[in-house]
């Protein structure tokens, strides 16, 4: 009875599942929702680890004009300190 009213534009409905605000679980439309559970199931379907992923990441942020040894060091470290291991990462 005495609820706020509401202002804008009601948000529209998921063509797939009708939802208007989220999306079911085996909504398509859904998979742009980023979860943990998502982002390590997107990428052992496209074939490549979450471990090489983030070393490939730390490794770009990475100065090109600094020492290799010490831009592999970094990239152990921090593949360390998210838990995941060096075994079969490979840098360019």
């Amino acid at each position: 009875m005495n609820e706020p009213k509401r202002r804008g534009r009601p948000p529209k409905a998921c063509t797939e599942c009708g939802q208007a605000s989220g999306h079911y679980d085996d909504c398509s439309r859904g998979m742009g929702v980023v979860t943990h559970s998502n982002i390590d199931a997107a990428l052992r379907q496209a074939g490549v680890s979450a471990a090489q992923n983030y070393a490939d990441r730390v490794w770009e942020g990475q100065s090109e004009s600094a020492d290799r040894a010490w831009r592999v060091q970094r990239v152990k470290e921090a593949l360390k300190a998210q838990g995941l291991s060096f075994e079969g990462v490979v840098l360019s």
